[in-house]
């Protein structure tokens, strides 16, 4: 795992470097963006980078993996899948907001607290973000 770890940093290293020399021909007021995102990558990737070299302990066998992480995976596929068939007859905001309840649910948090505040918090982000300042439609369903 820490050798496919060590590959993946240092090809993001390297993209991070070509991209930022490749973002030199762009207009002063169009460059601070993506050289913020490239600088934000670089230092992920060599944050990844030194903590495959500061890691002692061993993983888990890939077989232990395998058992634990695919069925939450497929369970989540499937939660993502309804999510999306249902966000034209229900609504956008309702389903999103019923999705992040129920997968944060089945992916193990338990917290009262954390599996209410989430889903009604980033709602109202999505809302106020997407109808007000942006002014963009949604798909309305029958309870918004």
């Amino acid at each position: 795992m820490k050798k496919g770890e060590r590959i993946i940093a240092i090809v993001l290293i390297i993209f991070c470097g070509l991209y930022f020399y490749l973002s030199r021909n762009f207009l002063p007021e169009s460059k601070f963006f993506p050289r913020i995102m490239i600088i934000s990558l670089f230092i992920l990737s060599v944050t990844l980078l030194l903590n495959t070299y500061r890691r002692g302990k061993k993983l888990q066998s890939t077989a232990i993996q395998n058992k634990i992480i695919l069925p939450r995976l497929f369970g989540a596929i499937i939660i993502s899948f309804i999510y999306i068939c249902l966000i034209q007859i229900i609504g956008f905001y309702v389903m999103t907001a019923l999705f992040l309840l129920i997968i944060m649910y089945f992916l193990g948090i338990r917290n009262l607290n954390i599996l209410l505040t989430v889903p009604i918090i980033s709602t109202l982000f999505l809302y106020v973000g997407f109808r007000i300042f942006l002014q963009v439609p949604t798909p309305g369903g029958i309870f918004f």
